[in-house]
């Protein structure tokens, strides 16, 4: 199974097959689908899948991140604004819901919405209509929702965290996607596709491959991408990959030979040769990176000088694992 990208969903095991057929069985519906996992899963992936397999593949797939943008802005993000609508809105702003217009919506993180931005969108779903601030009359838009969450949303609606009515809302076809550490079989392969896809001329040795299977994976996908894209740069070509640089590598000790500015240099190079989403997020944590060490770590004074707040600049950390 493809995507516009070139990369499968990769896995022999029996839950992976069981996924890919239900994507193809879900993919040519309309119905809303909420995808569940570990941060690191795969759920964006998930989500491009079944739109690139519908028929509103030819129409926008738009992304939200629901966890890093702050409550002050959901709405204006999600629904858009009309100039003058308040004093900085100098031009019309699309929201994502016009953006995705007869295409795909993918709510990242949903469980994250505030109780205030899960209202609007309960609205939203339920009228297929959407009032941009500073707009007098409603817009109608045919948009499918697909959105993703790591938490309990069950558990957060019995707490009253999350509504009730919008979970059920989100929830008509759910689908799960375990964490690495419950299909163990499909990391060795898993790994070897991310190796192949960015070129790394190495070779995963037996006692490598025993010791991938055996790490507990807590970021998931993620971070075996991650690893692979070290091997790239900090392993020379024709070089074995065993469990004593594996091992190196996933801790993110220092590799002799290789100082952390030509490392940070080689990994956005290595960008230009991924497509815009994958380079963007790249650069995004390469720069987030650098800009925590200028600043000693601080998070006010790295927001400040990158023209964010501290909530949206956590949330960015949080997903790339920066300490």
């Amino acid at each position: 199974m493809m995507i516009e990208d070139g990369e499968d969903i990769i896995g022999e095991s029996q839950v992976m097959e069981d996924l890919r057929r239900l994507i193809k069985e879900t993919a040519a519906s309309p119905a809303r689908i909420l995808i569940t996992g570990e941060s690191g899963t795969g759920k964006e992936l998930i989500a491009h899948t079944i739109h690139r397999f519908s028929p509103r593949a030819g129409f926008p797939f738009v992304v939200i991140n629901c966890a890093a943008i702050p409550d002050t802005l959901i709405e204006s993000e999600l629904f858009g604004y009309r100039k003058g609508a308040f004093t900085d809105a100098v031009s019309d702003h699309r929201g994502k819901f016009e953006a995705a217009n007869h295409g795909t919506l993918f709510l990242d993180e949903v469980g994250d919405l505030s109780k205030s931005a899960q209202a609007k969108l309960l609205r939203a779903i339920q009228e297929k209509k959407i009032e941009p601030l500073g707009c007098e009359e409603g817009i109608s838009v045919d948009v499918r929702i697909l959105a993703s969450t790591n938490k309990n949303l069950a558990a957060a609606c019995a707490a009253g965290r999350f509504r009730e009515d919008l979970f059920y809302r989100l929830n008509v076809i759910p689908m799960g996607i375990p964490p690495l550490r419950e299909r163990r079989g499909d990391i060795p392969p898993l790994f070897r596709h991310f190796l192949s896809v960015l070129k790394a001329d190495v070779d995963l040795a037996p006692d490598g491959e025993a010791f991938l299977s055996s790490y507990k994976w807590p970021g998931n996908i993620r971070e075996l991408r991650n690893l692979a894209e070290r091997c790239l740069v900090q392993v020379p070509p024709g070089g074995k990959l065993g469990e004593k640089v594996l091992r190196t590598l996933l801790l993110e000790k220092a590799v002799p030979g290789i100082p952390e500015e030509k490392k940070r240099i080689l990994d956005l190079r290595n960008a230009l040769e991924k497509g815009y989403n994958e380079a963007k997020e790249l650069f995004e944590q390469q720069y987030l990176r650098y800009q925590m060490e200028k600043h000693g770590g601080s998070v006010s004074k790295t927001a400040s000088a990158a023209g964010l707040t501290p909530v949206s600049l956590r949330a960015k950390l949080e997903k790339y694992q920066i300490q």
